[in-house]
């Protein structure tokens, strides 16, 4: 028995002492950080275990070592107008580690202004252009996003989840209520604040990255994050290896898809292009539902050391079957492709957007982004129904009455044009710890809706306009403070709408007030990061949204019927969304995962629940 309690004693004093060893172990990594073009050491870099305030900063010769216990750490490594690059070290005697860090591509700059970066307290997905290439066949990009991301619900009008006419819900809400833009330029109309992805198809085959933010998120530009936002951004140039490629699609209901690209890389002269054109054909499920498009993008820049030029354009046109009518049960049970709508109802919509952009690093750690930006979008939409017209003849006396069916035709054509310019200060310090951002936007958004009886194309009985000015001034920032990350964003929102009426069809000199809207949006939160891969946040947010111009009129027409609710400026009141947001996100090497919960209340919701009897 004494033997025994001498070895175990003995094996507990072993082990307390391994278990000393190893908790006061020391580990050691070291190395150099130089830049990744010109070999040359970077003095000054920021080295941290990631997660800690443990690090230093290099030396002269861009020198640094770091003393550390942990088994498995992660070290940042950060310089002011270079990219942050992250390594994973293991607990070893003493581990090397020389890093070549690049300089920042302007063309991220762009995008860091309106996207939350991966720590901010924000339910949020950025897809890149691997994950979208894994699913995408040529179908319009609400479609895509249903596939890749969670709480977005997307439906097509011709039933194939391919083209025509879609539409898509996040977290429940309609497609009006979802800011959508491709490099920081609003693409919703900002009168309805709907976006109509079938207006440019293919668009998906030029996009880089999406990013989206369910609830109200980050400071955007355009119509208000309430639902949440959608950010596009378009094919990086500078990134691109030259080639070309041809691609072609066949499928279910005669869909046929050819599209054609070329990029040139970042060439000798500091200049890149990408182009594409595509063809897309497709009959639809439903009957008579198909649709005939075709799509430009094209992009071009120069890139020098502190600048860069870019221009980005895209232009759609596109032939819609109409299928949008719901069709009863009994129908359905009988025909599953039942479509209501005339065959003869067909739509002859485009969209355009010209964006100039121009980004000057203005030091190491700073940089300014301006664009100007124009949008236009514009064509025919149909609705075509059958009249029955009576005839009467007399002869000796005799009265003949005779009935026919007669086919009509009335089309609802609508213009639009968006000029816009936008400006965003972006700064990050030296020790990467705080990085913000403040920006300007701002926007006048005309737009005329017409109605003629076909073929009276040139005799509109009905003409009317509005105009639509918007002023936005935003400022985040966030700060790293230990583990926390503290957030902050204020954005200002001054909105006015103009309705002019076609005095011609009222009969009558009619004024309509002017509609003017300010909308306070403030959101905070904070993150903890747990350790190297996974982090808690919660946040809050404010956000208001201006009704559209249905909301306002209730019809497509300033009538007799709805000009007493068209003066009333205070008829429809803009509606607000608090929202509350917590969750948890894991970012393993070979894991990873999302939780959220949030709490979303609503103030002067706009429902059209009819009028009551």
């Amino acid at each position: 028995m004494r033997i025994l309690n001498g070895l175990w004693t003995i094996a507990m004093v072993l082990a307390f002492t391994f278990a000393c060893h190893s908790v006061m172990a020391q580990f050691s990594v070291s190395g150099k950080v130089t830049d990744g073009q010109t070999e040359e050491p970077l003095p000054g870099a920021n080295v941290v275990i990631k997660g800690t305030t443990r690090g230093m900063t290099t030396d002269a010769a861009g020198n640094y070592q770091i003393n550390f216990s942990e088994n498995r750490i992660t070290l940042q490594v950060s310089y002011a107008g270079y990219k942050t690059q992250t390594l994973d070290v293991r607990g070893e005697e003493k581990v090397v580690k020389n890093v070549s860090v690049l300089p920042a591509s302007l063309e991220d700059v762009v995008i860091k202004s309106v996207r939350a970066d991966a720590v901010v307290p924000v339910s949020q997905k950025t897809i890149s252009r691997k994950d979208i290439e894994e699913v995408y066949i040529g179908q319009d990009a609400l479609f895509v996003l249903e596939e890749i991301t969670p709480s977005i619900i997307a439906y097509s009008e011709s039933g194939t989840g391919m083209t025509n006419y879609g539409q898509m819900r996040l977290r429940g809400m309609e497609q009006k209520r979802i800011n959508i833009t491709l490099n920081g330029i609003p693409l919703n109309d900002m009168i309805d604040q709907g976006v109509y992805f079938s207006n440019f198809t293919d668009f998906g085959n030029s996009i880089e990255s999406v990013q989206v933010q369910r609830g109200v998120g980050t400071s955007t530009n355009g119509t208000a994050s309430y639902a949440g936002s959608i950010n596009f951004e378009s094919i990086s140039l500078e990134n691109s290896e030259p080639g070309a490629e041809v691609q072609f699609t066949a499928g279910s209901f005669d869909t046929y898809r050819g599209s054609a690209e070329f990029k040139t890389g970042l060439m000798e002269n500091k200049l890149a292009f990408y182009g594409r054109f595509t063809q897309t054909k497709s009959n639809g499920y439903r009957h008579h539902s198909g649709t005939d498009s075709y799509s430009f993008f094209l992009s071009g820049g120069y890139f020098g050391e502190k600048d860069l030029v870019k221009i980005t354009a895209f232009m759609g046109r596109t032939k819609n079957d109409l299928a949008y009518a719901a069709i009863a049960v009994p129908n359905l049970v009988a025909d599953p492709k039942t479509n209501y709508i005339s065959e003869n109802d067909i739509d002859n919509f485009g969209q355009q957007l010209l964006q100039l952009q121009y980004t000057r690093k203005l030091f190491p750690n700073t940089s300014l982004v301006s664009s100007l930006y124009y949008g236009g979008a514009g064509g025919d939409f149909p609705y075509g129904y059958n009249t029955v017209d009576s005839t009467y003849s007399t002869s000796g006396g005799d009265t003949t009455y005779q009935t026919y069916e007669r086919f009509t035709q009335i089309n609802y054509p609508l213009y639009n044009r968006h000029y816009g310019f936008m400006s965003n200060l972006n700064f990050n310090s030296a020790d990467g710890r705080l990085n913000t951002n403040a920006g300007i936007h701002l926007y006048t958004f005309r737009r005329q809706d017409i109605e003629q009886i076909v073929p009276e194309y040139a005799n509109p009985y009905y003409d009317d306009k509005a105009i639509k000015n918007e002023l936005s001034l935003f400022g985040k920032a966030s700060y790293e403070l230990g583990k926390l990350t503290l957030y902050g964003d204020l954005q200002v929102r001054t909105v006015s709408l103009d309705l002019i009426p076609d005095e011609e069809y009222l009969g009558q000199e009619v004024t309509i007030p002017v509609r003017n809207w300010t909308f306070v949006n403030p959101k905070v939160g904070l993150t903890y990061r747990m350790n190297n891969s996974q982090n808690l946040y919660v946040s809050y947010g404010r956000s208001g949204r201006e009704p559209t111009r249905t909301d306002v009129l209730g019809a497509t027409q300033i009538n007799s019927y709805n000009l007493e609710s068209a003066r009333d400026v205070n008829a429809v009141k803009p509606e607000y969304v608090n929202d509350l947001e917590a969750g948890f996100r894991l970012s393993h090497e070979k894991l990873r995962g999302q939780a959220n919960v949030f709490y979303m209340r609503f103030e002067n919701e706009i429902a059209d629940i009819g009028k009551s009897i």
